[in-house]
């Protein structure tokens, strides 16, 4: 679970897909350079804003960022002792997970890659210890929420490891802002979606339809989504709510 630089075996051979050749070489040789040996805490912050920058722009793909290692350097610094550069590095790395993910244009999916890093671990750290931080938990639940689009495979990790509850949990909760409980529900819904019958039973099993049931009933604006949820499980025979 540590640093996970070099574990990538054979995924390293894929050809690359490119928004500029122009800029092609920059990125692709300094980007991981600079995350694996910064000289201070300023300079890797600096390089991960501009590497989301870059992506959001449309000047690189995100595809630039996985081939050249800088996503295996960044999920290493989400062990990072300085808040700010977890932070950052799970920013980053949302943004590099959502658009390879609703891309479709990789010949394999990024979530091995992921899961050999020990990502997902790594974030359920995270979200544990930060969960009164909405900003990352709105990172890391959309950063699941794409996951799942990309591979149903990754659905039993995210159960393993208790994600659904933590979701659960912060839906219910009074103080968490309107806006993450919409992330939270969009992620649901999108497990639900892709979920078979054992990982959408685990919904009832584990108490989880009632905060839904809650979300749906309470009125607010993420009513709607809630009921969705709500009818996307009773259509798939769903048994207990």
């Amino acid at each position: 679970m540590g640093n996970c630089v070099g574990k990538r075996g054979n995924r390293d051979h894929r050809e690359s897909i490119w928004s500029s050749t122009t800029l092609k070489e920059p990125y692709f040789n300094s980007s991981y350079s600079l995350l694996l040996n910064y000289k201070n805490d300023e300079e890797v912050l600096s390089t991960m804003k501009a590497i989301q920058a870059t992506i959001e722009s449309g000047h690189v793909d995100a595809e630039c960022f996985v081939d050249n290692f800088a996503t295996e350097c960044l999920i290493t610094l989400l062990d990072n002792e300085n808040y700010e550069i977890q932070k950052a590095a799970l920013n980053t790395l949302k943004v590099i997970i959502l658009q390879e993910c609703k891309c479709h244009i990789r010949d394999t999916p990024l979530s091995p890659l992921l899961i050999d890093c020990g990502y997902f671990h790594k974030l359920t750290k995270i979200l544990n210890e930060q969960s009164n931080d909405f900003e990352i938990i709105q990172s890391g639940i959309e950063s699941l929420n794409g996951i799942v689009i990309e591979s149903a495979k990754t659905l039993q990790i995210i159960i393993d490891l208790n994600l659904i509850e933590l979701s659960a949990k912060l839906l219910k909760e009074e103080i968490t802002p309107l806006e993450i409980k919409k992330v939270i529900l969009e992620f649901m819904l999108t497990f639900i979606r892709f979920g078979n019958a054992t990982q959408i039973t685990y919904f009832c099993e584990n108490e989880i339809a009632g905060p839904l049931t809650e979300a749906a009933c309470n009125g607010d604006v993420n009513a709607e989504l809630a009921l969705k949820c709500l009818n996307l499980l009773l259509k798939k025979n769903v048994k207990r709510l």
